[in-house]
């Protein structure tokens, strides 16, 4: 599957019909595609919820779309619901294995909102491989402070 494939959704924000080739909504100006944690941290509860919904009305038939898997993931991790985000994350990595950020966030969601010493050793190992995907992908500082 072409991992850039066009997927037609409604706007998290208005709900007025988009597509992922979009950056932002044309009409509320919201972005179509989350491309970072830090983009989403102003969204109310609510704002969330809508998101949510419009991300995983769009995966319904398109199942391996990694950019809207990533960010439904991301919702879920705002959300708190770092079960949810594993496994989108995870699908968004098998459909898109050369994206740095996808490695970066699915290690973010595998500490579930702990400190990593509260984790087992396992779990710890498995982040650490993100990490080090993701670095060898890109060498961002963010990863490395993760890291």
């Amino acid at each position: 599957m072409n991992y850039k494939e066009v997927v037609n959704l409604k706007c998290p924000g208005c709900g007025a019909p988009v597509n992922t080739q979009l950056t932002n909504c044309p009409y509320c100006n919201r972005e179509i595609i989350i491309s970072s944690y830090g983009s989403i941290e102003s969204l109310t509860p609510l704002e969330l919820n809508k998101s949510l919904l419009a991300y995983r009305q769009a995966l319904q038939d398109n199942t391996d779309n990694p950019d809207v898997n990533f960010s439904a993931g991301i919702c879920f991790m705002k959300s708190r619901l770092y079960d949810n985000a594993i496994p989108l994350l995870d699908k968004a990595i098998s459909s898109n294995p050369f994206n740095a950020d996808y490695y970066f966030y699915r290690a973010c969601a595998g500490l579930k909102g702990k400190m990593p010493f509260l984790l087992t050793r396992k779990d710890v190992d498995k982040i650490e491989e993100f990490i080090v995907a993701g670095i060898a992908l890109e060498q961002k500082p963010i990863y490395y402070y993760l890291y």
